[in-house]
């Protein structure tokens, strides 16, 4: 999702709630562009997952409205997984939350066992005899 945009059309960003590291945080998915940036790395408590690639800020009606007022004038929003969530507060939250999938397990390989090598005891040499032992 974080393209580098130019030109005059607003840039979609996406609002989603999710659960990152057992706690629930409002996802930021925007585009690569200067002003956004400036805007997302002054709201407080954020910070930015690898896992996700976005930013996160912690999941509140409180932090909601100041990450949709700070964002609003920048860009088109695209709330409509928020306002759901909203709706649906009162569920569980492993209903309404978004959950990154599970890692996928590789399959173990096993390999034919190898013959071990054994060493040949071979006479030593004459010439070599009073060196070693």
């Amino acid at each position: 999702m974080n393209k580098v945009t130019t030109g005059t059309q607003l840039p979609d960003i996406i609002l989603t709630p999710i659960v990152h590291r057992d706690r629930k945080y409002i996802a930021i998915n925007a585009p690569l562009q200067q002003s956004i940036n400036i805007v997302l790395r002054s709201l407080p408590q954020r910070r930015y997952s690898k896992t996700f690639t976005c930013w996160l800020v912690p999941l509140s009606k409180e932090n909601y409205k100041i990450v949709y007022s700070s964002l609003k004038p920048l860009s088109a929003l695209n709330t409509s997984a928020m306002k759901s969530w909203f709706a649906n507060e009162d569920k569980p939250a492993s209903e309404n939350v978004i959950r990154p999938a599970p890692p996928v397990k590789q399959p173990k390989i096993f390999l034919p066992q190898t013959p071990k090598k054994v060493a040949i005891q071979k006479p030593i040499h004459e010439v070599n005899a009073s060196v070693l032992p």
